[in-house]
Parts: structure tokens; sequence; C-alpha cells
């Protein structure tokens, strides 16, 4: 076997963090929301472009080669700007800023004007065939364990179109998440462990917490991870948990160590010359196969195949260049793939792959493989295996994969080049004041225990609850209901105790607009605290807010109210200081203050 040194490849990991923006989109009026309903449904087919100097992305032609048709769902939350039927309007503003506020954080050079560029994207995630995005400054470093890694960019962009259904030939995305705005941090190649890498996320994503405008839905901070070993840059896009980070490069690592092993075989055996598909469907027409069967009823051709030197490294120990050529395939729709190393199985008998081999003059260590496919597409398959193989052949892993949710990933498209990027045209370059600077820059959080000190100390809350409140990004929500309150550590423990309770009791959410609307208006009443929960519980159940404010249900029993239960419950029999709260509560489901009963009690 060729011997290709793993050993010795030094480690280089970078990040790219993106953070959703809860200010509302990015070019237009429409909030971010993303829960909305349908109002109507068009559709797109897309195609690259070239940048000022004539190239095309090689990743966009790629895409382009799918030939699919995109159908987009239009929601409420969505205007003509995300079906690209009206310019982008001005940059919004407080998403700027907050852009502006996190790169001060972080010590990042920020540049005094912003320039909006169009970064091709195809892959039907956007309806104008590209995203717009801007460089708000380069630069920076963040400090984990006290080590710091470097930044290269932080910059603002359009939040992609979230996809719904992916079919063959065809793929239907919503609106309701294009246009959100979307913060990338990316880091240098300076991490060098996995755990690091992780450190550093955490990092970034709890110091971007501190500005009170990052989103809190499961998929409002996303992190990329760039991973190399010696074989090229690997992206792998689209880790939604931070604990999927360090299963992700792990899974990376081995992959590659894997491959480049098989690939010492490969090579030792003489290598590959390419394969050549060819239609086997009356040959093995008879099969008792049911995936042969199924694919000729539905109207598909069979296709055999010789795969040269590959027998045995297709999918056996550790070695899965099999699954290569698969994720290759899927990318244009393409299943029924099935090759030497898992037959005969999936219905397919030993004599039928003796006489295949013998139909494709196969060799020992020779693969075979077929694949069910309309005949439209057998060039399309073969020039994405034969591709896949030389590209492996290379030893040159450098590509865009997608994270799985177990932390393995699949090949999703080459890395993508300059030849993407291009001025945005609509958009007039930004200059960004001094005077902006140097308040964006005095509001910045330097480090999340300062931060933690100062809102501790401000609103007379316990570290442990501002703590929870800063890192899972609920500080400009609390700021605003503790205002209206008045009682900042009661708001503190209905937010983190008392509503958590409450939605998971009906297993829904409350929107943060009813609870602001109920909190003003049951301050207005001056009512307590138990009148605002059971406010909430009845709005969570199903009442209206209108209702809800008005019922006499939620109004606590007034002094004369509360005396009378007393008095009642004290000629029934026992009554105790230990047993009169508990009682005069059983007498009612109104709100009831328990100071006022003692005092009664203690009077009467």
């Amino acid at each position: 076997m060729i011997a290709i040194n793993t050993k010795d490849k030094k480690i280089k990991i970078g990040l790219e963090i993106h953070l959703q923006l809860s200010t509302g989109k990015l070019f237009c009026k429409c909030p971010d929301m993303n829960n909305s309903g349908i109002k109507g449904k068009f559709s797109r087919k897309l195609f690259p472009t070239e940048n000022e100097s004539g190239d095309v992305d090689v990743a966009a032609l790629q895409e382009e080669r799918k030939n699919v048709i995109y159908e987009y769902e239009v929601s409420d939350n969505s205007c003509l700007v995300e079906a690209d039927e009206e310019p982008p309007h001005e940059i919004n503003a407080d998403a700027l800023d907050t852009a502006l506020q996190i790169a001060f954080s972080f010590n990042s050079e920020v540049l005094n004007a912003v320039s909006v560029m169009r970064k091709v994207v195809v892959d039907g995630s956007n309806t104008s065939g590209f995203q717009r995005t801007a460089v708000v400054s380069t630069g920076g470093y963040v400090t984990v364990n006290e080590k710091k890694v470097g930044l290269t960019t932080i910059c603002i962009e359009e939040d992609s179109a979230r996809r719904v259904e992916s079919g063959n030939d065809h793929t239907v995305f919503s609106l309701d998440r294009l246009g959100i705005p979307l913060v990338e941090i990316s880091t240098a190649p300076d991490i060098e462990t996995f755990q690091e890498a992780v450190d550093v996320a955490r990092e970034i994503g709890m110091r971007a917490m501190l500005t009170g405008n990052i989103r809190r839905d499961s998929d409002a901070i996303r992190q990329d991870v760039n991973f190399s070993m010696g074989y090229g840059r690997v992206e792998i896009k689209g880790i939604s948990k931070l604990s999927l980070i360090s299963e992700a490069l792990i899974a990376e690592e081995n992959r590659q160590k894997f491959l480049s092993e098989a690939i010492g075989i490969f090579l030792e055996r003489g290598g590959f010359d390419g394969t050549v598909l060819i239609d086997y469907t009356e040959k093995i027409a008879k099969s008792e196969s049911k995936i042969i069967q199924k694919g000729i009823a539905a109207g598909n051709r069979i296709f055999a195949g010789k795969l040269e030197n590959l027998g045995g490294i297709l999918k056996s120990g550790n070695y899965r260049i099999g699954k290569e050529l698969a994720d290759a395939l899927k990318l244009f729709s393409i299943g029924g793939f099935i090759h030497s190393d898992e037959l005969p199985g999936y219905g397919i008998t030993q004599d039928e792959v003796n006489e295949i081999k013998k139909f494709l003059k196969s060799r020992e260590n020779d693969a075979i493989i077929l694949i069910s496919i309309p005949e439209s597409k057998k060039d399309i398959a073969q020039d994405a295996i034969n591709k896949r193989v030389e590209k492996l052949l290379s030893l040159d892993f450098s590509e865009t994969r997608a994270a799985n949710e177990d932390g393995t990933s699949r090949f999703l498209r080459p890395i993508s080049g300059s030849g993407r990027m291009y001025p945005e045209t609509d958009i007039p370059t930004i200059k960004i004041k001094n005077s902006r600077m140097v308040e964006l820059n005095s509001a910045a959080p330097k480090s999340f225990d300062q931060a933690l000190s100062s809102f501790t100390d401000e609103w007379e809350i316990s570290r442990q609850e501002a703590e929870i409140i800063l890192a899972t990004g609920r500080k400009k929500e609390f700021i605003e209901l503790a205002k209206l309150w008045g009682k900042p550590r009661e708001m503190s423990r209905m937010i983190l105790q008392s509503i958590p309770e409450i939605e998971r009791k009906y297993r829904k959410k409350l929107e943060y607009g009813d609870l602001k609307t109920l909190v003003e208006k049951i301050a207005t009443k001056n009512y307590g605290r138990i009148s605002l929960e059971m406010a909430i519980d009845q709005c969570i159940s199903g009442k209206s807010i209108e209702e809800v404010v008005i019922s006499d249900d939620i109004r606590p029993l007034d002094r004369n109210e509360l005396k009378i239960i007393v008095e009642r419950i004290r000629k029934s029999g026992d009554i105790r200081k230990e047993n009169i709260i508990a009682k005069v509560k059983n007498e009612t489901n109104r709100p009831v203050d328990p100071k006022i009963v003692m005092e009664i009690y203690q009077n009467s």
C-alpha cells in the first residue's frame, strides 16, 4: 500500500458564527418574526451571473446543473423586496448599529464607509440569485483561556429563505426567514483543538447576546466550521448546536484520515481511468430485487458501471468511498445507487452479481455499481461519479459540506471563489459618522463578566438570574418589561420561572408582543404578580388579551372581600396561623394577597 502520512498533519480550525438579529428585516420594514401564515406562492428558475471580471463561480455552476425549479411561499412577514419584485430599501439602522457594536466589542477595526455587495447564490435560498452582504469591520480578536484568537471580518448580511420541502427537480422555500439580518463573525485559522473551537464559539455567542438584539429561535445562531489537516480547506455549514461542533470536527478528521488511507490502496492498485455507464435494464429485468423492480416500474433504466481498483474500499471497515459517491449523486436527486461492496444484497443474488461482473469484464480489485435513473440523467450521473473519484484521488479534499444532525456531514458543493461577488448597485455606500462610532463603541460590551456585574447592580437581581437573562439574549426584553412592571426582581422570576412553567403546561409559547401588552395593562390597574401570572395563563390557554384584562377573575380580592372570607372560615371551626392562607385560597379562584390575609387574621 502507498503510505500517506496523516500523523504529522497539523490541524487548523476557523469558525464563522452567524447570528440572527431581532431588529426587523435588513432591507425592508417587515418584522423578523417567522411564524406567519402563507398568503401566496410563486416559482423561479435561477441562473448564475458573471462578476466584474467575467468569471462565474464554480459552486454556482454546479447548482445550475441541477436544473431545479424553486417554489416560494409568501409569508405574512415578507413583501416585494423578498420576492425580488422591488428594490431594497435603506439598510435597517438598528441592525447595522448592532453589527457595529459587536465589532467594537471584539476590538475589530470598524470601516467608516460600508459598501453592500451581491454574493451569487443560486441554490434557491434567495429569490434574486444573490445574497446582499457587507463588511462592517476587519481584524479584532476574542480571548479564550488566556489565548487570543484572531478575527478576520465581521459582516452583516441577509439570511436565506427557509427550506420547507425538497424533491426531485423541485424545492420549496418560505420567505419568512429571507432578509432577516445576520451578523457573520469569521475567525482566523488560529484554533488548534476541537474543545477550543467550542469555547471560542460560545464566547462569541455570549458576547454578542449582550447587545440584546440576537434572536432566540432554535436556528437563530448557526456555526460554520473551516477545517484543514493538510488536504485542503473543508467548510462544514449549518452546525446548529455548540455540542455538535466537536463531533463534526472529530467526524471530519476521521473521514479525511480513512479517505487518505483508502486512496493509498487505490493508488497502489493503479488508480482510475473513469467509468462508463451501460444500460443493463433488459439483462436484469427479471431480478427479484425490489429496488430494481421499483425503478423499472417508475420508468427508470438500470445502468451498470465498473469502478477500476475500488473493490473492497467503497464500504469496508472504516472505508466509505461509496458514501462519497452517493452524496455526489444525491445533489442531482439521483438515488438508487448500489455498489458491489454491499452485494449480494437488496434482493440481488450472487449469481446476478457474477453476471454483471462478467458483462463489465470486471477484475478482482474492481468494483461494480448499479444505478436506477431516467435515461436523461445518465450523463449527469456518470460525470458526477468520475469527477468525485478524480477529486478524491488528487488528495485535495477542499469543498463545502452540510452538517448532519448526528455530527457527520455530506458533500454540498465546491468551495466558492471570488467569482461569486460583485457590487450591489441599488444601495449607495453607507457613511458612518464619527459621533455614531463613539456612541456605539461606548455602548459595546467588552466582556461578559463586566456586563454581568453591571447588569446585576443596576437591576438589583441575583447574579444567577442576571447571567441566565444575558446568556439567553433576554436583556432587551427584561429591561422593557421591568420598566413597565416597576419591580425587577418579580419580573426576573416571572421571565425565568413562572412563564416557562405556564408555557410547558399548555405546550404553547406566548408571543413577546402579547406579553408586553399584558404587563402594561395589568401594571396600569395596579394588580400584583399573581394577577399577571393568572392573566398570562388565561392568554396562553386561548383567551384574547382584551377578554383577559377585563375579566373579574384576575382582579385581586380587596381587604373587605378578604375580611368576609376570613370571618366565614373562623366561624366554620379550625383556623390557625399555619393554615389561614391555604384556607382562604380554597374559598376563591381570584388572586389573594397573603400579607393582607395575615393582617386581617391577626387583627380580628
